[in-house]
């Protein structure tokens, strides 16, 4: 009786350390498991956040203070779009005779449009209907080109295409502003 005994405590003993083992190994497997998943989990996010952020961010987010040289010969228009409502797109516009820059802090007048669109992909305002000398104006991003399509009337419309600037408009030589008594009396009105 008691080899039987000392069989069953032996065979009962082998079950209890391989369930043992197991157990253990399995938690060390599965211990492994989660902090593999986490340090993925954590080192992907960080990457994967910024990724996300990039491609929601919006038309006038992603182009905040990029500028603009109008691509045309007989014409000098340089712009710089901002994500600020007061001044969306600031221009200046070269006048031969005065061998200087016209600057117009907002190409649009605030109160006569309206922002129809700022998607990560293009921008679309539009005009008021009395007030303003355009129905529509969408910009795209097209890389070192910006594509702006007017549309000034349901039969007409143009597009124009501006490049990437390599001067900045903070260098450019502004014109002195005139005031309206001496663009009267001396016909010095641009």
């Amino acid at each position: 009786m008691s080899l039987m005994f000392g069989k069953k405590y032996l065979i009962k003993n082998h079950k209890n350390s391989f369930y043992t083992y197991c157990r253990s190994l399995f938690f060390r497997g599965f211990l492994c498991l989660v902090l593999i998943l986490s340090a993925c989990v954590f080192s992907c996010s960080d990457s994967g956040e910024d990724d996300i952020e990039i491609s929601f961010q919006t038309f006038l987010e992603k182009n905040d203070g990029s500028e603009w040289m109008l691509r045309n010969d007989s014409l000098k228009v340089y712009i710089r779009i901002n994500n600020n409502e007061t001044n969306l797109i600031e221009q200046w516009y070269y006048i031969d005779e005065s061998k200087c820059f016209d600057y117009k802090p907002n190409i649009f007048v605030p109160g006569n449009c309206v922002i129809q669109e700022n998607s990560s992909e293009c921008f679309v305002i539009l005009g008021d209907l009395f007030l303003s000398d355009y129905e529509s104006m969408t910009f795209t991003n097209e890389g070192n080109l910006l594509r702006a399509d007017i549309t000034l009337d349901e039969w007409n419309e143009e597009t124009v295409f501006f490049s990437k600037s390599t001067e900045s408009v903070d260098d450019l030589k502004n014109c002195l502003p005139v005031d309206k008594i001496t663009c009267l009396f001396f016909k010095t009105c641009r």
